[in-house]
Protein backbone atom coordinates (compact mmCIF):
# COMPACT_ATOMS: atom_id res chain seq x y z
CA UNK A 1 0.00 0.00 0.00
CA UNK A 2 2.84 2.37 0.90
CA UNK A 3 4.64 1.63 -2.38
CA UNK A 4 1.53 2.49 -4.40
CA UNK A 5 0.97 5.76 -2.56
CA UNK A 6 4.66 6.73 -2.76
CA UNK A 7 4.97 5.85 -6.45
CA UNK A 8 1.78 7.73 -7.31
CA UNK A 9 3.03 10.84 -5.50
CA UNK A 10 6.52 10.77 -7.02
CA UNK A 11 5.68 9.98 -10.64
CA UNK A 12 3.67 12.39 -12.79
CA UNK A 13 2.76 9.63 -15.28
CA UNK A 14 -0.84 8.50 -15.16
CA UNK A 15 -1.43 4.97 -13.97
CA UNK A 16 -3.14 3.07 -11.26
CA UNK A 17 -2.42 2.45 -7.61
CA UNK A 18 -4.29 -0.26 -5.74
CA UNK A 19 -4.28 -1.87 -2.35
CA UNK A 20 -5.11 -5.48 -1.54
CA UNK A 21 -5.93 -6.94 1.87
CA UNK A 22 -6.04 -10.73 2.12
CA UNK A 23 -6.59 -13.48 4.66
CA UNK A 24 -5.71 -17.10 4.09
CA UNK A 25 -3.66 -20.11 5.04
CA UNK A 26 0.07 -20.76 5.23
CA UNK A 27 1.09 -24.40 4.77
CA UNK A 28 4.47 -25.60 6.06
CA UNK A 29 5.11 -29.10 4.77
CA UNK A 30 8.55 -30.40 5.75
CA UNK A 31 10.28 -32.87 8.01
CA UNK A 32 9.99 -31.21 11.40
CA UNK A 33 9.15 -32.31 14.94
CA UNK A 34 5.58 -31.05 14.57
CA UNK A 35 5.09 -32.43 11.05
CA UNK A 36 3.06 -30.40 8.56
CA UNK A 37 1.71 -27.15 9.93
CA UNK A 38 -1.18 -25.00 8.70
CA UNK A 39 -2.00 -21.60 10.12
CA UNK A 40 -3.80 -18.33 9.43
CA UNK A 41 -2.15 -15.62 7.35
CA UNK A 42 -2.88 -11.93 6.78
CA UNK A 43 -1.22 -9.91 4.04
CA UNK A 44 -1.35 -6.41 2.61
CA UNK A 45 -0.27 -5.62 -0.94
CA UNK A 46 0.21 -2.31 -2.66
CA UNK A 47 0.49 -2.31 -6.44
CA UNK A 48 1.05 0.39 -9.02
CA UNK A 49 1.96 0.80 -12.67
CA UNK A 50 2.90 4.48 -12.56
CA UNK A 51 6.50 3.61 -13.49
CA UNK A 52 5.25 1.78 -16.59
CA UNK A 53 5.71 -1.63 -14.95
CA UNK A 54 3.01 -3.21 -12.75
CA UNK A 55 4.94 -3.44 -9.46
CA UNK A 56 3.79 -4.73 -6.07
CA UNK A 57 4.99 -4.69 -2.47
CA UNK A 58 3.65 -7.38 -0.12
CA UNK A 59 3.88 -7.63 3.65
CA UNK A 60 2.47 -10.73 5.34
CA UNK A 61 2.31 -12.38 8.75
CA UNK A 62 1.15 -15.86 9.73
CA UNK A 63 1.18 -18.22 12.71
CA UNK A 64 1.37 -22.00 12.97
CA UNK A 65 1.04 -24.08 16.14
CA UNK A 66 2.41 -27.54 16.89
CA UNK A 67 3.31 -29.83 19.77
CA UNK A 68 6.56 -31.75 20.25
CA UNK A 69 7.68 -33.82 23.24
CA UNK A 70 4.59 -32.74 25.25
CA UNK A 71 5.49 -29.08 24.72
CA UNK A 72 3.35 -26.59 22.76
CA UNK A 73 5.10 -24.32 20.27
CA UNK A 74 4.09 -21.73 17.75
CA UNK A 75 5.92 -20.19 14.84
CA UNK A 76 5.41 -16.62 13.74
CA UNK A 77 6.06 -16.23 10.01
CA UNK A 78 6.94 -12.95 8.26
CA UNK A 79 7.06 -12.15 4.53
CA UNK A 80 8.36 -9.13 2.65
CA UNK A 81 8.34 -9.28 -1.17
CA UNK A 82 8.79 -6.79 -4.00
CA UNK A 83 8.10 -7.72 -7.60
CA UNK A 84 5.98 -7.43 -10.72
CA UNK A 85 2.60 -8.77 -11.74
CA UNK A 86 1.15 -9.53 -15.15
CA UNK A 87 -2.46 -10.10 -16.23
CA UNK A 88 -2.59 -11.47 -19.79
CA UNK A 89 -6.40 -11.65 -19.68
CA UNK A 90 -8.77 -8.71 -19.27
CA UNK A 91 -12.42 -8.44 -18.40
CA UNK A 92 -14.66 -9.14 -15.44
CA UNK A 93 -12.62 -12.21 -14.49
CA UNK A 94 -8.89 -12.24 -15.10
CA UNK A 95 -6.01 -14.60 -14.49
CA UNK A 96 -2.55 -13.30 -13.68
CA UNK A 97 0.95 -14.09 -12.50
CA UNK A 98 3.01 -12.40 -9.83
CA UNK A 99 6.76 -12.85 -9.30
CA UNK A 100 8.57 -11.35 -6.33
CA UNK A 101 11.86 -11.40 -4.49
CA UNK A 102 12.16 -10.74 -0.80
CA UNK A 103 12.78 -12.06 2.67
CA UNK A 104 11.02 -14.62 4.84
CA UNK A 105 11.41 -14.88 8.60
CA UNK A 106 10.32 -17.34 11.23
CA UNK A 107 10.35 -17.03 15.02
CA UNK A 108 9.69 -20.08 17.20
CA UNK A 109 8.20 -19.63 20.66
CA UNK A 110 7.70 -22.28 23.34
CA UNK A 111 4.38 -21.70 25.07
CA UNK A 112 5.60 -21.91 28.65
CA UNK A 113 4.83 -19.55 31.50
CA UNK A 114 6.46 -17.13 30.73
CA UNK A 115 6.84 -17.89 26.97
CA UNK A 116 10.41 -18.44 25.78
CA UNK A 117 11.84 -17.85 22.34
CA UNK A 118 13.28 -20.90 20.60
CA UNK A 119 15.09 -18.82 18.02
CA UNK A 120 14.40 -17.18 14.74
CA UNK A 121 15.89 -16.69 11.30
CA UNK A 122 15.53 -14.82 8.02
CA UNK A 123 16.24 -16.12 4.52
CA UNK A 124 15.93 -14.82 0.99
CA UNK A 125 12.84 -15.95 -0.88
CA UNK A 126 11.46 -16.09 -4.40
CA UNK A 127 7.66 -15.81 -4.58
CA UNK A 128 5.85 -16.96 -7.74
CA UNK A 129 2.05 -16.64 -7.53
CA UNK A 130 -1.01 -17.47 -9.57
CA UNK A 131 -3.84 -14.93 -9.20
CA UNK A 132 -7.51 -15.10 -10.11
CA UNK A 133 -9.51 -11.86 -9.83
CA UNK A 134 -13.22 -11.15 -10.26
CA UNK A 135 -14.66 -7.64 -10.60
CA UNK A 136 -17.14 -6.69 -7.87
CA UNK A 137 -17.86 -3.21 -9.25
CA UNK A 138 -16.91 0.16 -7.86
CA UNK A 139 -13.22 -0.48 -8.49
CA UNK A 140 -13.13 -3.48 -6.15
CA UNK A 141 -12.08 -7.01 -7.07
CA UNK A 142 -12.12 -10.27 -5.15
CA UNK A 143 -8.69 -11.92 -5.32
CA UNK A 144 -7.79 -15.60 -4.95
CA UNK A 145 -4.04 -16.22 -4.87
CA UNK A 146 -1.88 -19.34 -4.64
CA UNK A 147 1.82 -18.74 -3.96
CA UNK A 148 4.94 -20.79 -3.31
CA UNK A 149 7.46 -19.10 -1.02
CA UNK A 150 10.72 -20.66 -2.24
CA UNK A 151 13.17 -20.27 0.64
CA UNK A 152 16.93 -20.09 0.35
CA UNK A 153 17.56 -20.55 -3.38
CA UNK A 154 20.70 -18.39 -3.37
CA UNK A 155 22.51 -20.36 -0.66
CA UNK A 156 21.27 -23.68 -2.10
CA UNK A 157 23.02 -22.83 -5.38
CA UNK A 158 26.22 -21.56 -3.73
CA UNK A 159 26.60 -24.41 -1.24
CA UNK A 160 24.23 -27.32 -2.01
CA UNK A 161 26.00 -29.63 0.46
CA UNK A 162 25.12 -27.28 3.34
CA UNK A 163 21.82 -25.69 2.26
CA UNK A 164 18.62 -26.79 0.58
CA UNK A 165 15.56 -25.07 -0.83
CA UNK A 166 12.48 -24.92 1.40
CA UNK A 167 8.86 -24.17 0.54
CA UNK A 168 5.96 -22.48 2.24
CA UNK A 169 2.64 -22.53 0.40
CA UNK A 170 0.11 -19.72 0.70
CA UNK A 171 -3.55 -19.69 -0.27
CA UNK A 172 -5.30 -16.36 0.27
CA UNK A 173 -8.62 -14.71 -0.44
CA UNK A 174 -8.74 -10.95 -0.48
CA UNK A 175 -10.18 -7.69 -1.77
CA UNK A 176 -8.31 -5.37 -4.13
CA UNK A 177 -9.48 -1.77 -4.16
Amino acid sequence: MGLAVLATGLCPRTGFAQAEVSVGLLVVHEQSPGGSQIGPMVSAVGSSNVLGIPLFLELGVARTDFASLRQNYHHNHYLFALGAEWFPTRGTTRLGLRFGLGAYGELETAETDPPSSGGGWWVETVVPSLILERDLGGGRRVVVRLADLILGPWFAVLDPAEYSVGHRFVFVLGIRF
